[in-house]
């Protein structure tokens, strides 16, 4: 029998000092090798750490995210006592539905960038000075390696906040409150990005908080309404790497490996400084559009499912709806998920079975309530 879960809070506090923890760790290794290099030879090192971790900052990258998703796999399944896929990541549709955030980030993205293009506040000048040295066959690598990272990125940021942190936001505060802690968390990780020291990158990464918080916004109702984080995971990854490697812009204050010259001018609410197009205001009606349509759509029985079971209590209410005396039982069962979850096309047996299993639980309970009250108000009256 497994023991008692902590509290939602607790357990969110142990997941983020152990991601900090991964995070400070690979942080110190070039002051660390310093240490050590000197210790071992009895003098400095002649070609100081960090430049060597700096030629292989990618692979350290990459190296840093695998303890990290194995962290927050342990959180989940022992802490939370629950799989790691119901964070949304089952493999049902995984593929169709990453193409689909993929696809969707690609036109995102490339709407910005043709508004910017529009207003004058991005021009293009020609190609990078490393693609006119060395030709586009050497960009083969550069890409390749920003692909893996941004994908890394996306699946990493994704699992931490729409998925891990999400869940227990909801868990504890409900689901609107969750998603708003979330996306303010989403936004204050990116703010130390804004590394320049400068007053213009200061104002400049304030002035991205607004878009920041609408992406966090938009990514945790894209989990909600396909019930899928692959989704978000596509959107997420192909906006960066669109933005940054092919049309060579700040990826969140972040400069990477371009493909073009792109020169900005405008002032900074227009062209969002050094922090990039996602600090331009322009964004902010464009993302606004994102999470209007997104929110038209039904709940996901699926996610409903996960983010309900995952709290093991009912957080919300659902009205009766009446049934007609002509209906059978499972229509009547069908019309109440129906009301409830939309249609229920593309869903297996099993998981519309829990869905109206637990939607009727929660109506039992209701008439309980209810009756329950009607009879204190007759004994008090009486």
């Amino acid at each position: 029998m497994n023991a008692p879960r902590l509290h939602p809070l607790v357990r969110l506090f142990y997941c983020g000092v152990g991601l900090i923890g991964v995070e400070l760790l690979f942080a110190s290794i070039p002051a660390l090798g310093n240490v050590l290099a000197t210790i071992w030879l009895g003098h400095p090192p002649t070609e100081p750490i960090g430049a060597i971790a700096e030629r292989y900052g990618l692979l350290l990258a990459f190296i840093s995210f695998l303890p990290a998703l194995i962290w927050v796999a342990y959180c989940r399944t022992r802490l939370d006592q629950h799989s790691l896929a119901s964070l949304g990541l089952r493999g049902n549709k995984a593929v169709s539905n990453a193409l689909r955030g993929g696809a969707t980030g690609i036109l995102a993205v490339g709407l910005l960038w043709s508004v910017l293009w529009l207003c004058g506040a991005i021009r293009v000048e020609g190609w990078s000075r490393e693609i006119a040295l060395n030709g586009l066959s050497q960009a083969a690598p550069a890409l390749i390696g920003y692909a893996l990272l941004f994908g890394l990125v996306a699946l990493c940021e994704e699992l931490v906040l729409r998925g891990y942190a999400l869940h227990n936001l909801n868990e504890w505060l409900g689901w609107k409150s969750a998603v708003a802690a979330q996306a303010g968390l989403f936004a204050l990780l990116h703010l130390p990005n804004a590394s320049g020291g400068t007053e213009e990158d200061l104002f400049a990464a304030i002035g991205a908080v607004p878009s920041l918080i609408l992406i966090g916004v938009f990514f945790a109702l894209c989990y909600r309404k396909t019930g899928s984080l692959w989704f978000p995971i596509g959107f997420h990854f192909t906006w960066n790497f669109c933005l940054g490697p092919l049309l060579s812009l700040a990826v969140s204050g972040t400069q990477t490996f371009q493909m073009l010259s792109v020169s900005t001018r405008g002032p900074l609410w227009l062209t969002g400084g050094s922090w990039g197009a996602e600090g331009s205001f322009l964004l902010i009606p464009i993302l606004g559009a994102l999470n209007y349509f997104i929110s038209k759509a039904p709940d996901h029985p699926q996610a409903v499912l996960d983010l309900e079971l995952s709290a093991h209590e009912v957080n919300f209410r659902v009205a009766p709806t009446p049934v007609l005396e002509i209906e059978t039982e499972e229509e009547a069962r069908a019309n109440r998920f129906r009301t409830k979850f939309g249609s229920s096309q593309g869903f297996s047996p099993d998981t519309l079975r829990e869905l109206r299993d637990l939607q009727e639980e929660r109506e039992k309970t209701e008439r309980e309530t209810r009756a329950a009250l009607e009879r204190e108000q007759v004994a008090s009256s009486s």
